[in-house]
């Protein structure tokens, strides 16, 4: 378990406690909040709980519609904020935020406040709730924890290893081709791997002559990065430090995109980061490849529906979101980037002579696409 993260400013609990749901340090919450014009200096926000939830948003955290008041601490969801210390001023509602966790069966409170002797808090007769939220869901951040032992494996130029095969063998061809094809001068350029994963394409890139970032927002896959990448590769989980290295000559995003939600949101973050002659490259499912595996071991959803459910590893269901590459370019021109390349690579029959896939390989599992700036 993560140690708690401790508020940084007298009335920073809501940001502390957002830190403490996601996993990330108080500075880099703080960052976060404050490009979102949320301060913990602005006394309006003290006593409100729409800044907590839009930050949770933002960051594609699902929460329950409404304050519940608390009944007991046995009837709280796994995940929940809290309000503890609810008094009013003046007639107004104020409060302390805190998290609680549930564990392994195991019940935590993770509590901000700096004047604690411990942070971790079991003492649950000291603490009177007012109410909770739910926190309903957390980026798959979680999940992609859980799967990191099947996409933070190691990878030798003599031995691929089975668990990437299909990334490797039949993804990273038809990408590199992008990149040698389209890239032009930008070889020993600045390259951000978006949801690098354990880091074996960071490491491909640094191979060709990039100077390499690599971001993912999995702990457990950034810690397989960094033992996958040589020491001039960043890895990193902070989307402030990937900012900081600068804009990126090419940018690429390899099985990441048709994870997220608002995608729109993501894809404009991207561009804000990519030089003007910048490339973007990235990897997908292909719709049809998921349609023809739907309600299968590994693919199931209601076909009149966008959102898929992917389960790799018993009990580790993610959603997805089977957009279409008509899709993928329309948000895209958003931001007035064209198509320059695109491929649906075929499964080989040597590479199937040599992996057993579990799904059908009917169809071409990915889509490659390639934008750049129209005016470049």
């Amino acid at each position: 378990m993560k140690p708690v993260v401790v508020q940084e400013e007298t009335t920073g609990c809501g940001i502390a406690s957002v830190a403490n749901i996601l996993g990330k340090t108080y500075s880099d919450t703080k960052k976060i909040a404050n490009g979102m014009g949320i301060c913990a200096s602005d006394k309006a926000l003290w006593s409100d709980t729409q800044y907590v939830r839009r930050m949770l948003k933002a960051l594609d955290v699902d929460t329950s519609h409404d304050e519940i008041p608390f009944s007991s601490w046995d009837a709280l969801p796994d995940l929940a904020l809290l309000s503890i210390k609810h008094h009013q001023e003046n007639g107004k509602n104020f409060w302390h935020w805190v998290v609680f966790k549930r564990v392994d069966g195991q019940s935590f409170v993770f509590d901000s406040a700096s004047y604690l002797s411990s942070n971790l808090r079991t003492d649950f007769d000291n603490m009177q709730p007012k109410w909770y939220i739910e926190v309903k869901c957390i980026t798959n951040m979680n999940q992609w924890n859980q799967l990191a032992d099947i996409f933070g494996c190691k990878w030798e130029e003599d031995s691929i290893p089975e668990c990437a095969a299909d990334n490797i063998c039949i993804a990273w061809p038809s990408i590199i081709e992008c990149i040698e094809q389209k890239s032009d001068t930008l070889i020993n350029g600045n390259a951000l791997d978006f949801g690098c994963g354990g880091g074996l394409f960071c490491q491909k890139l640094h191979q060709m002559g990039y100077c390499v970032t690599g971001y993912d927002e999995s702990e457990e896959l950034i810690e397989k990065a960094q033992i996958n990448t040589p020491q001039e590769v960043t890895i990193t989980n902070s989307n402030i430090v990937a900012a900081q290295k600068g804009q990126y000559n090419l940018i690429t995003s390899i099985m990441v995109f048709q994870f997220i939600r608002d995608i729109e949101s993501t894809i404009k973050t991207i561009v804000s980061l990519a030089k003007p002659n910048a490339l973007i490259v990235y990897a997908v499912f292909n719709p049809e490849f998921v349609e023809n595996n739907l309600n299968g071991s590994t693919f199931t959803g209601l076909r009149d529906e966008k959102t898929r459910y992917m389960e790799l590893k018993k009990g580790v269901v993610i959603p997805f979101y089977n957009r279409t590459s008509t899709e993928y370019g329309s948000l895209f021109a958003k931001f007035g980037y064209k198509e320059i390349y695109r491929d649906l690579p075929v499964f080989t029959d040597i590479f199937l002579s040599q992996y057993q896939m579990p799904f059908s390989t009917k169809y071409p599992e990915y889509l490659i696409q390639g934008f750049r700036k129209g005016n470049t």
